[in-house]
Order: C-alpha cells, then sequence, then structure tokens
C-alpha cells in the first residue's frame, strides 16, 4: 500500500484494505491500548466512551468481569461500526456495548452522560483540537476520567 492509502486507512479504515489496517491497528498498538484502558481505572456502574475503537477489539477489556459497566464507541468508519458491531455482538445484544458511526468533534450525546472516556491515538487526526477537546468534556459528568493516550514523534 502507498503511503497515501495508508494514511488514508488509518484515519478511516474502509473496504477490504481497512479491515486489513484494523488488524494491524489491533496488534501493533495491543500494549498501548491496554495500558489506557488500565490507567481509565473502570469501576462498577461507569459509563465509557471510546472515541476510535475501530473494530472493537478491546471492548471486552474496558469492560471486564462487571456485571454493570455500559461501553458505548464511536468512529469515523461506517466500515469499523458494523465490524465492531459483529465481533461484539453478544454484549450489544445484552445492551452492556453499542458502536455510534460518527465523529468526536459533534458527538451525539446529552451532557453529562459518561463517567469515563478514553481515546488512543486519536489526537493525531483532530484538528482543531480544542473542538474535539471540549465535545468529550461536554459529554462527560463532572468528576469523570478521561484517558488521552499518543505517542510522540
Amino acid at each position: 500500500m502507498d503511503p497515501k492509502l495508508i494514511a488514508t486507512q488509518l484515519r478511516c479504515p474502509h473496504g477490504k484494505d481497512g479491515a486489513e489496517v484494523a488488524k494491524r491497528m489491533n496488534q501493533n498498538n495491543k500494549s498501548t491500548n491496554l495500558v489506557a484502558i488500565s490507567e481509565l481505572a473502570v469501576v462498577e456502574g461507569d459509563s465509557v466512551l471510546e472515541i476510535g475503537p475501530g473494530n472493537g477489539a478491546f471492548v471486552s477489556a474496558v469492560l471486564g468481569d462487571r456485571p454493570n459497566v455500559r461501553y458505548t464507541g464511536i468512529d469515523w468508519s461506517a466500515d469499523m461500526v458494523a465490524t465492531a458491531k459483529s465481533i461484539n455482538s453478544k454484549l450489544v445484544e445484552s445492551g452492556k456495548a453499542s458502536f455510534v458511526h460518527g465523529n468526536s468533534d459533534h458527538l451525539p450525546f446529552a451532557d453529562n452522560t459518561f463517567t469515563r472516556a478514553l481515546a488512543v491515538h486519536m489526537i493525531y487526526f483532530w484538528e482543531p483540537v480544542e473542538n474535539h477537546l471540549a465535545e468529550i468534556m461536554r459529554v462527560l459528568r463532572p468528576n469523570s476520567e478521561f484517558c488521552l493516550c499518543f505517542g510522540d514523534k
């Protein structure tokens, strides 16, 4: 894949190439995602928003074995949302997880909806970053936690 196509797929995975890119991102970023999830410190009763979950490979790690945690993932890629729903179909059917197609600069949720939020390797795509951060803060309840994880150059 040429560099421009890779960049496009990293931003919004789609089609056959998108499925492969998502698989590679999961492999390459597994340890980063697991550390970020650990730092988020989800507890019983939390409502968690993940921005950019891709194919939803780490939803079970967010939920753990806590029966009263709810998860919502929002992703720019309609293909990734569909794949995440399929991979996590039992969690979706049980109401523990949901996936939404959308963008974090206009989150389709009411104010004060979530107790925790997570975004791993997403900040690179946020322009301007302030809009995305303001929206995330809007949907978080007061005294909530937000874990923003990214690599430096």
